[in-house]
């Protein structure tokens, strides 16, 4: 293999055949063994230059450990191994590798709420989840949640295996994520009466249903605080 890459065999593979194998290697219990062995040959700079700065015990690869560990799908893995990257590199890679728009799509948003997070103090953020219904909110409507909840599903589990692999504080975790999916059900069910739709304009709409789902939150927010925080949670 290492006299492959020296002899620039490797730079003639085409893009749909390194996917392909690289989706294979991600669906085995030990997907990291791929990346590493193209470490040692060489051939994960050629292929792969993005992934290089990853593939040494970085949290990266503890976070695709996690999720096969966890039994995720292969879109959830390829999205915890890149959810440090910036979005616009993640685009670029799966442009290159032609990689199906599921994974492509959960990886980069995986990113942006990624930064979303960190932005407001990471996983300690499960109070503020509670505590600040615009904040929440905005997450949802950044994470596309109310029309992709799937996918929405999927990002949670890619949370999931990268704080399994920053040993962050899996309880709180947790919370975070039951706190979420109820706030998206809650949200997702708000409904605007015929009347309210007819007398208002496209943007009055959909400014109309923003403020309804904000005052659910708020009166989440307020039930799990009267509960003492545990509300959702039961």
């Amino acid at each position: 293999m290492r006299g492959m890459v020296a002899a620039g065999e490797v730079d003639a593979l085409v893009s749909e055949r390194v996917w392909r194998e690289l989706e294979r290697a991600l669906g085995e219990s030990t997907p990291q063994r791929c990346f590493e062995v193209l470490r040692d040959c060489g051939a994960l700079d050629v292929l792969l230059p993005e992934i290089s700065s990853l593939a040494d015990g970085t949290h990266a690869m503890a976070a695709l450990c996690a999720a096969a560990e966890r039994g995720a799908a292969t879109p959830v893995r390829w999205a915890a191994l890149l959810a440090e990257l910036p979005a616009a590199q993640i685009e670029a890679l799966c442009t290159r590798l032609r990689v199906p728009n599921e994974h492509r799509e959960l990886a980069v948003l995986a990113a942006r709420l990624g930064l979303y997070l960190r932005d407001s103090g990471g996983t300690a953020a499960t109070a503020k989840a509670t505590a600040d219904p615009e904040w929440l909110l905005a997450l949802l409507e950044l994470a596309d949640a109310f029309r992709r909840p799937e996918r929405f599903a999927q990002w949670l589990e890619v949370l999931a295996a990268r704080s399994q692999a920053a040993a962050a504080d899996a309880d709180a975790v947790r919370k975070l994520g039951v706190r979420l999916r109820a706030a998206l059900g809650a949200a997702a069910a708000v409904q605007l009466g015929a009347a309210e739709v007819r007398s208002l304009q496209g943007p009055e709409i959909g400014k109309l249903l923003r403020t309804r789902r904000l005052e659910t939150l708020r009166a989440l927010a307020a039930s799990a605080a009267t509960a003492g925080g545990a509300g959702p949670e039961r």
